[in-house]
């Protein structure tokens, strides 16, 4: 592990820095062989590109070694490239869970053309953010669907586009979403 991380056995851990430590600690806990890793904030106080080199290395170490890895991390775009599967919990309670790429298919931007005159949207599952006012509008949707567009154009609404958001803003909407 010292050697696949890169680390000097004979320089002393008071003398590496943050970098080399989060290695270091990482090559002890894979030391004993471990099936089940977990790993709370891996990459916190880490400048981005030892963060990035950091999970890069661990993430290939694991897959080469068939190891299953839970990852608890508020940098959720470093999550999004290192997972297979994530859960966003909000405030204690597990909100949705799966692959990373349900999570993320899971929320769109919707693009609406409304009527000048058109009020707000209402009764729209799932609606988070709405920006903009009048005649276009930018959705936030959880769980977009032919319902929601149906109900769009029932107001006088006319979808433009629907948009695929990474996971941090899937994030943000099912957080936003839980305030409601």
């Amino acid at each position: 592990m010292i050697e696949r991380f890169g680390l000097d056995p004979e320089q002393k851990v008071k003398h590496l820095s943050r970098g080399m430590n989060a290695q270091l600690a990482l090559a002890l806990a894979l030391g004993h062989d471990p099936r089940l890793l977990i790993l709370d904030e891996p990459a916190s106080g880490l400048d981005v590109v030892v963060r990035r080199d950091f999970l890069e290395s661990t993430i290939g170490l694991i897959q080469e070694e068939g190891r299953t890895v839970f990852m608890s991390s508020h940098l959720v775009h470093e999550v999004e490239r290192v997972a297979d599967r994530v859960a966003i919990i909000d405030q204690g309670r597990l909100v949705v869970e799966g692959p990373v790429d349900e999570v993320k298919g899971s929320v769109k931007r919707v693009s609406v053309r409304m009527p000048e005159d058109a009020g707000p949207l209402t009764g729209i599952t799932g609606l988070g953010e709405v920006q903009g006012t009048g005649a276009h509008q930018l959705l936030t949707v959880v769980g977009y669907g032919e319902e929601q567009a149906e109900r769009i154009q029932a107001q006088g609404g006319r979808v433009v586009e629907v948009a695929d958001l990474g996971l941090e803003e899937a994030f943000v909407a099912y957080a936003r979403a839980r305030e409601d």
